[in-house]
């Protein structure tokens, strides 16, 4: 729900400025209805603000903040034009609202945002909106709601300094009747709620994802908020609380995770009843701020102080469905967006 009504207002934006696609909000405009947050965040800096329509200048701010993970930023932003521009804003207020909320969630202004979608969804329905038009807001204020009542969300318990982990292989949803096939994930030894147990390190993952037996097994309290979740399929996630999570000599409280019981497809592989570990997601990474691979060591290192950006700008951003691309280049220097996935056994392009 959120990313359509998103789309509307950047299509609606682009409409509205494809007369004037040579000059800045044109070119502005057009990066914000294609989704090309990299190419819309070199505009911002190669742009002097005042040659762009103001509220277009804020709205775009806005956008790159939300996009490179800049929440504190976004949400003063679109504070300002929620605030003081909403007359201006027109039919893009609500396209606005739902990102504050979404930006307020990210830092852990749950009971804020929480009211926030509620509110959203009351006036929709007040509109004449029906429950498909406002699913998606009402699953956000539930979530958000849970979070503001079980938190905080994934404390540190540990005190700040520098951590190395032990990077393992784990193939087990890889191996049918003793046969080894293509395909390991990365992970790392850890302890949910004081139980044993390996962890994928998964950056595709959104969220942290446990099956129902190993959430049982471990105690997870169950939350009252389900999650659509899309993979093999689409299936209802049913969020539940680990009290603590260690990894190493890192420990967090209040972690969440999302109870799915995943199947590959493959009849022969689910037969076997091998479940994949518990997913360690972009949550809990977010958390340690950053994440080394070294791979030749075989280790994770959180460092205490995040490194310095040597490009000096971002090549990674925070897509709508909670993924990771990176900015690279092809041979001839043409710009090549990829999702960063450490889930994925093989690197991938599709035929375009």
């Amino acid at each position: 729900m959120a990313k359509r009504l998103l789309t509307i207002f950047l299509l609606s934006t682009a409409a509205m400025l494809a007369s004037q696609a040579q000059n800045a909000d044109g070119r502005i405009g057009m990066c914000m209805s294609e989704d090309r947050w990299f190419d819309l965040a070199h505009e911002l800096n190669v742009t002097p603000a005042d040659s762009v329509n103001s509220i277009l200048y804020k709205m775009a701010v806005a956008m790159t903040h939300h996009y490179f993970n800049r929440p504190d930023s976004a949400c003063t932003v679109l504070g300002d034009l929620l605030n003081n521009h909403q007359e201006e804003l027109g039919d893009n207020t609500l396209s606005m609202a739902v990102l504050m909320g979404m930006n307020l969630a990210r830092t852990d202004r749950y009971a804020e945002a929480a009211d926030l979608m509620q509110s959203l969804c009351g006036q929709l329905e007040a509109m004449g909106a029906d429950s498909t038009q406002t699913a998606g807001l009402s699953i956000m204020a539930r979530q958000y709601s849970v979070f503001a009542e079980n938190g905080p969300v994934c404390r540190p318990l540990h005190p700040a300094g520098t951590y190395r982990v032990p990077m393992k292989i784990d193939n087990a949803m890889h191996t049918v009747r003793d046969k080894a096939s293509e395909g390991h994930f990365i992970a790392m030894d850890g302890r949910i709620n004081g139980r044993e147990s390996p962890l994928v390190f998964d950056t595709g993952a959104g969220v942290n994802i446990i099956s129902s037996r190993q959430a049982y097994e471990s105690g997870l309290r169950l939350l009252d908020a389900v999650i659509p979740m899309a993979g093999i399929g689409m299936q209802q996630g049913h969020l539940a609380m680990a009290d603590t999570l260690r990894i190493g000599d890192m420990v967090w409280a209040n972690v969440p995770f999302l109870i799915v019981d995943i199947r590959t497809g493959n009849a022969e592989v689910d037969s076997t009843g091998v479940l994949l570990p518990p997913v360690i997601g972009l949550p809990l990474m977010l958390r340690m701020q950053e994440v080394q691979l070294d791979f030749e060591h075989r280790q994770f290192i959180i460092p205490a102080v995040p490194s310095s950006n040597p490009l000096g700008e971002s090549n990674m951003l925070r897509t709508d469905s909670e993924g990771l691309h990176v900015a690279a280049a092809d041979g001839d220097g043409q710009p090549l967006y990829l999702h960063f996935d450490t889930g994925g056994y093989g690197t991938t392009l599709l035929p375009h």
